[in-house]
């Protein structure tokens, strides 16, 4: 036996085993260094496997499921979080949810959607099934078993000419945003707002060289308004592109 390698094994029919210990017919069970140093398979007994430790470091975590209680029996349908910094085998029946997981290491800019996957008390707080809720950097987190991370969010800066569109997801209000850096909650995502084609191929052009056929429909609309003279008209061209380009700005996506 070695520090980091077991070995899995069956029974070909129920007996005592070298250890003293009950093993039924087609039962799976792991010797690891800590039961012995050295293990000679008997005539009621087979190998099934060679099975390596799995190494958890300071930041890294992973959830196990099915996991074997105190007296050897796999508890189908747990799981049980595992925080490292340490080792350990995967018993016959257990397996991993998602493999080793890094812990989360949140800035001050970054926060994470929580749900809620059984009732939990957090603090003086407590969720139900589904509920969601927003923790917020900086700070390290690694979601307890009744926890599920939804999603990972980042702040949107904005400059105070810019802003975005922000649509509350129970409500379905939309709100602008403009001039500050803005994290999204658990309840809101970001809007698009509908431009039409015409106004869509005006934002992806330069506001000097664009095709004046496109800037004469955008103004074409508005039949009542004269403009005397070329110089007028390509004047107000201008305005208008360099205006949907600050109108492009609050856009979501943008």
């Amino acid at each position: 036996m070695k520090f980091k390698t077991a070995i899995c094994l069956k029974a070909l029919r129920t007996h005592i085993d070298s250890y003293n210990k009950p093993r039924r017919n087609g039962e799976k069970w792991l010797l690891t260094l800590k039961d012995t140093d050295s293990h000679i398979i008997g005539v009621n007994e087979e190998l099934v496997s060679t099975v390596r430790a799995i190494t958890l470091t300071a930041q890294q975590y992973a959830f196990k499921l099915n996991p074997i209680n105190e007296n050897g029996v796999c508890q189908l349908g747990k799981k049980q979080l595992i925080r490292g910094e340490c080792s350990f085998f995967l018993h016959p029946g257990e397996e991993l949810e998602a493999g080793v997981e890094d812990v989360y290491i949140l800035s001050q800019n970054e926060g994470l959607v929580l749900k809620a996957t059984e009732q939990i008390t957090i603090g003086s707080r407590t969720y139900s099934p589904g509920e969601k809720w927003l923790i917020q950097g900086p700070m390290e987190y690694v979601p307890p078993v009744s926890v599920e991370v939804v999603c990972c969010r980042t702040s949107i800066p904005l400059d105070k000419s810019e802003g975005i569109y922000v649509r509350n997801t129970r409500s379905g209000r939309v709100r602008a945003i403009i001039g500050s850096s803005y994290l999204l909650n658990e309840d809101e995502d970001l809007w698009q707002k509908q431009l039409p084609p015409t106004v869509e191929e005006l934002l992806a052009c330069d506001v000097y060289q664009t095709d004046c056929s496109l800037l004469s429909e955008c103004i074409s609309d508005d039949t009542s308004q004269k403009i005397p003279g070329r110089l007028q008209l390509n004047t107000q061209k201008r305005s208008i592109a360099s205006s949907y380009k600050r109108l492009d700005k609050t856009r979501v996506g943008h």
